[in-house]
C-alpha cells in the first residue's frame, strides 16, 4: 500500500539521521527506526507523510514529535483516562474568526495532553497541558525556548477561551463543547488500571457537551538539545499567564528515548553542526502548502503512464487518488541514502493500486442475511455494476439511518471515504451510534455550515470542455443555474425566474469574479419590479442567514483523497428551504469538480438524506449525477421517507436507475407505489406491510450465490447490527 511505502521511506530517513547524528551502528539505528514507526502510528498521519517531504517538516521536527509522544506516554498518571493528541489535526481551533482577531496567528503549539477524573464535587475534572517541542543545538536553545513559550501562551489563550465551562446554552458555545468531546473521544486514549473510575468517566465525559465540567490549564516546552551534555532532564517553571514548565533534555536522554530503553548504554558524541540545520527550521506553524510530489510506477503493461503530481491535503490519511488530468510539474521525493547504499535516483512510491486500502474490485458492503441465512452484500466495486448509486426508502424509524451508518463504516474500514449532507441532524455526533463512532474514531470530520459558511462560490464560471476545447462557461449558464435552484425551492413563476436570471447576469457582467450574494441582492433591488420585489421578500431570510466562505472553499479532492474519512456537512439551524438551497449549490460545485477531475476508479460517495426535498428535474444536479455520474466516480445515496406525491413519475424513474435499492416498510400511502417498483404482483404489498424494524427488501444488481453477477430477485433481508458484523463477512 501507499502507507507501507511511506513508512519504509520514513524508516530509512530516520535510520540515516540517527546513524549519522549519534554515530550508531546499523543494528542500533534499525532498532531506533522501529521505535519511531511504532510511535508514529499514534500521531497524525500527515506528520508521518510529511517526514518524507523536504518542502514541509524535515526529519528533525518529526523526530521531536516522536520523542514528545514517548515522553508523554511514559508520564505516570493516576487518572483513569489520559489523552495526547496532535493540534495539527485541529487547525480550525486557531482560525482568526474563532477568537476574534484581524490576523491569524500561525504559531500553533504541537500537542495537548488531557487527563480526566471525577472530583470530590462529583464533576468531571480535566487537566489540560499545551505542549510545544523543539529540537536544535543547545547554543540556540534560548531563541527556541522564547519562541516556544509564545506558542504555548497563544495556545493556552485560545483554547482556554474556547473550552471555558460556562452556563451558556448558545449553539456556538455548545459547538465548542462538542469539539472538545470529539477530540477526547477520537484520540489515542490510555486507560490506566482503575476500572471503577473509568466506568464513572464513561458517563462523566458526556457532561462536557453541557459545559458541566472543570478544567485546569498549564503549559510545557520540551527542548531536545542534541549537543547538550548531562544525564538528566533539567526542569524550570516560568510564571506566565499560566504555569509553563521548560524541559531541557540532553543528548543521553534523547538517545534512550529513541531506543525505547531507559537502561540502554549510550555515549555522548560530538554532533556535526550541519546535521541539525536548526537555523532554517520550517515547522508546520509557518503554514506552508502541504504538497507532496509522488510519482506513479510505470505499470508492467505496455501502456506507460505519465508521472503525476498529487496534492495531499492536511488530513489524517495516506492514500492518494490518481488525477488523470494533472498538469503540474513533478519533483522527486528526496530520501537520504543508507550509509553503504547511495541512492542516485529518487525513490518512487507505487500508489497506482493504493488509492483505497482494499482494491476497488474487491470492495463489498455487508448488508445482512436473508430468511435462509445467506449473506447479502452490495458488490460496491464489482466491474460489472452498472453504477454505484443507492436508493433507500421507508418510513421514519425503520432503520434507514442505522443502515447507512453500517454501510459507511464497512466502506471506511476498506479505505473508501464518504460525505453526508445532514439537515435532519441524524449525523450529529451525539446522535450517531456509539459503535459507528468507535469504528471510525478520528476519521469523522464535521463541517458546521452555520458557523463556517458555505464553502463554495456559487457565482464561479466553471471550466467546461466542448469537443476538446476548454473555456469558462457562459454567464448565462451561471445565471440559469442560480435561477433554477431558487425557483425550485420557492416555486417561483416564469417572471420571478426572469428577475433572478437578470440580477445574476447583470452582476456577473459588472463585477466578474467579485460577484457575491450581496451584489445579487442589490441587483434584484435595482430591477425594482413587482416580480423582483416578491423574490426579494422570499429571499430575505436567505440573504440574512447564509454566509459564503469563498476565501476558503472546500477541496472536494480531500473528500476522496483519504483513508476512509467521513465528512459531514452539518446544516442544522437553517430552515428546510435554506438547507436545500445550500445542498444544491454545493452539489453543483462538486459536479463540476468531478466532471473535470473525477474518474470511475475513484469513488465519490455523497449521502443525501430526505432526498425528496431536492430537485430531480432533468436540469438538476441530482438528475445529472444519476444519469451521467458513473463515469466520474459518483456514488449518490438517496434516502427518502416518501415517494409520492413528493416525487413525480420522472423523478421516480431516475431514482430507479440506482443499481442497488433498499426498501424498508413504507407509509401506508406509499405501499402501492413501492410494491410496483418491486414487481407487478400484489405479493409485494403484503411483504412490505409485514416488514419489522431492521428488516428490508433488497433489489438490484449483486453477486448471486452461484458467483454470477447481475440483476436479482428482491430479497427480504435482516440488517446486520454492528455487533453481528464482527466475523460475519464473506
Amino acid at each position: 500500500t501507499a502507507r507501507d511505502a511511506i513508512v519504509k521511506q520514513v524508516k530509512r530517513r530516520f535510520e540515516y539521521r540517527v546513524r549519522n547524528l549519534f554515530k550508531w551502528s546499523d543494528e542500533r539505528a534499525k532498532a531506533a527506526a522501529e521505535v519511531c514507526v511504532k510511535e508514529a502510528s499514534k500521531l497524525d498521519g500527515v506528520s508521518l507523510l510529511s517526514a518524507i517531504n523536504q518542502n514541509t517538516y524535515n526529519i528533525n521536527e518529526f523526530m521531536a514529535y516522536i520523542l514528545t509522544s514517548v515522553q508523554m506516554q511514559r508520564q505516570s498518571s493516576t487518572e483513569a483516562l489520559n489523552v495526547v493528541f496532535n493540534l495539527d489535526s485541529y487547525r480550525h481551533w486557531f482560525a482568526k474568526d474563532v477568537y476574534s482577531t484581524t490576523t491569524e496567528n500561525k504559531s500553533r503549539p504541537d500537542f495537548m495532553n488531557v487527563s480526566a477524573k471525577i472530583g470530590n464535587d462529583g464533576k468531571l475534572h480535566l487537566m489540560a497541558t499545551v505542549i510545544e517541542c523543539k529540537i536544535a543545538k543547545f547554543a540556540n536553545s534560548t531563541e527556541h525556548i522564547t519562541k516556544a513559550i509564545t506558542q504555548v501562551e497563544h495556545g493556552l489563550s485560545v483554547l482556554s477561551e474556547l473550552f471555558k465551562p460556562t452556563p451558556n446554552d448558545s449553539i456556538r458555545r455548545r459547538y465548542w463543547y462538542a469539539q472538545l468531546y470529539r477530540a477526547l473521544a477520537f484520540s489515542q486514549i490510555t486507560f490506566h488500571d482503575n476500572t471503577d473510575e473509568y466506568l464513572k468517566l464513561a458517563t462523566g465525559l458526556k457532561s462536557i457537551l453541557d459545559g458541566d465540567f472543570v478544567i485546569e490549564w498549564n503549559g510545557k516546552v520540551m527542548g531536545y538539545w542534541v549537543d547538550m551534555q548531562g544525564n538528566n532532564t533539567v526542569s524550570n517553571v516560568i510564571n506566565a499567564s499560566s504555569s509553563i514548565e521548560i524541559l531541557s533534555i540532553p543528548q543521553s536522554v534523547i538517545q534512550k528515548l529513541i531506543l525505547g530503553d531507559d537502561s540502554a548504554m549510550v555515549e555522548y558524541v560530538d554532533v556535526i553542526p550541519d546535521i541539525i540545520e536548526d537555523s532554517t527550521i520550517t515547522e508546520d506553524e509557518t503554514e506552508m502548502d502541504d504538497i507532496v510530489t509522488i510519482h506513479n510506477v510505470v505499470p508492467t503493461s505496455s501502456h506507460a503512464i505519465e508521472p503525476e503530481t498529487v496534492e495531499v491535503p492536511p488530513v489524517e490519511v495516506f492514500s492518494v487518488p490518481t488525477n488523470e488530468n494533472s498538469t503540474e510539474d513533478t519533483t522527486p521525493v528526496d530520501v537520504e541514502p543508507e550509509q553503504d547504499d547511495i541512492v542516485t535516483e529518487p525513490e518512487i512510491i507505487d500508489i497506482t493500486q493504493s488509492r483505497i486500502v482494499t482494491r476497488l474490485t474487491d470492495v463489498k458492503v455487508y448488508i445482512g442475511k436473508d430468511n435462509r441465512g445467506n449473506v447479502l452484500n452490495w458488490s460496491f466495486g464489482h466491474p460489472k455494476l452498472s453504477n454505484r448509486h443507492l436508493l433507500i426508502t421507508g418510513s421514519s424509524g425503520q432503520g434507514k439511518t442505522y443502515l447507512m451508518q453500517t454501510m459507511i463504516s464497512e466502506l471506511s474500514t476498506q479505505g473508501v471515504s464518504a460525505m453526508v449532507f445532514d439537515y435532519t441532524e441524524g449525523f450529529r455526533l451525539d446522535q450517531l451510534e456509539p459503535e459507528f463512532v468507535n469504528r471510525l474514531q478520528n476519521k469523522i470530520v464535521q463541517k458546521i455550515v452555520y458557523f463556517e459558511g458555505v464553502p463554495v462560490n456559487p457565482f464561479r464560471r466553471q471550466e467546461i470542455e466542448v469537443l476538446g476545447m476548454k473555456a469558462p462557461e457562459k454567464i448565462s449558464d451561471v445565471a440559469t443555474r442560480i435561477a433554477d435552484i431558487f425557483t425550485n425551492v420557492y416555486k417561483f413563476g416564469e417572471q420571478q425566474f426572469s428577475a433572478i436570471y437578470a440580477a445574476c447576469k447583470n452582476g456577473l457582467e459588472k463585477y466578474g469574479e467579485n460577484m457575491n450574494m450581496q451584489i445579487f441582492r442589490k441587483e434584484l433591488e435595482d430591477i425594482s419590479t413587482s416580480f423582483s420585489k416578491s423574490v426579494l421578500s422570499k429571499l430575505t431570510p436567505f440573504f440574512d442567514s447564509v454566509t459564503f466562505n469563498c476565501d476558503n472553499e472546500f477541496d472536494w479532492n480531500s473528500a476522496t483523497n483519504s483513508d476512509g474519512t467521513l465528512t459531514i456537512f452539518q446544516l442544522t439551524n437553517f430552515v428546510r428551504e435554506l438547507q436545500v438551497i445550500i445542498t444544491e449549490l454545493m452539489l453543483w460545485d462538486a459536479w463540476h469538480y468531478n466532471k473535470k477531475l473525477g474518474n470511475k476508479e475513484t469513488p465519490f460517495i455523497v449521502v443525501l438524506d430526505e432526498a425528496q426535498n431536492l430537485s430531480h428535474k432533468s436540469n438538476s444536479p441530482s438528475a445529472k449525477i444519476l444519469t451521467e455520474g458513473r463515469k466520474f466516480g459518483w456514488s449518490a445515496w438517496f434516502a427518502t421517507q416518501f415517494l409520492k406525491p413528493q416525487l413525480d413519475d420522472a423523478a421516480l424513474n431516475r431514482l430507479q436507475q440506482a443499481a442497488f435499492r433498499v426498501y424498508f416498510k413504507p407509509a401506508d400511502n406509499d405501499l402501492a407505489v413501492t410494491a410496483k417498483q418491486l414487481g407487478s404482483t400484489s405479493n409485494w404489498t403484503d411483504s412490505l406491510r409485514g416488514l419489522q424494524k431492521g428488516q428490508c427488501i433488497v433489489a438490484g444488481e449483486r453477486e448471486k450465490l452461484n458467483g454470477d453477477f447481475g440483476p436479482t430477485n428482491p430479497t427480504v433481508t435482516k440488517i446486520a447490527s454492528f455487533k453481528e458484523r464482527i466475523g460475519n463477512h464473506e
